[in-house]
């Protein structure tokens, strides 16, 4: 009988240890929503739009930190060229395509001649500037999913 209800308290223990651990979890998952729906500003919620914006646009954005001297547009585009660049090809790799010297030209090629400074916008607070730089072409999105073979 001892063991029985020795056993019993065990599973009993094991059973809230879940639940508590399930609830907390939960509970995470929906503060984390609740926080991006409260959002500061309406930048704020516009930094995670980076990548694709819709199947013809790429975008990527830069943040000048605050108290760091103000960089001229064509640093800034540079910077956002080779930003947008890098992760066009971190986008490829995920999605398991091999990529070649030959891949990274194209992509290159892409960024130069398609690719724009479009927004130029200050935070809430006026403390950080933001920049989009953001690559556009017709079907942009099956063309870099068709561009490198899939491993």
């Amino acid at each position: 009988m001892k063991k029985a209800s020795q056993s019993s308290a065990a599973i009993l223990i094991a059973i809230a240890i879940s639940l508590t651990t399930f609830d907390c979890r939960r509970q995470t998952r929906q503060d984390n929503v609740m926080n991006k729906d409260k959002g500061d500003s309406i930048i704020v919620e516009s930094y995670s739009r980076e990548g694709f914006i819709g199947n013809n646009t790429y975008r990527v954005v830069i943040v000048q930190p605050e108290g760091t001297p103000a960089p001229g547009p064509a640093e800034i585009t540079d910077l956002a060229k080779k930003r947008a660049l890098q992760s066009m090809k971190n986008y490829l790799s995920s999605r398991n395509a091999i990529l070649t010297p030959n891949h990274t030209a194209a992509l290159l090629d892409i960024v130069q001649h398609s690719g724009k400074l479009s927004n130029v916008e200050t935070d809430s607070s006026n403390s950080r500037k933001v920049f989009y730089f953001e690559v556009e072409r017709d079907n942009l999105r099956n063309y870099l999913n068709e561009l490198a073979k899939k491993r």
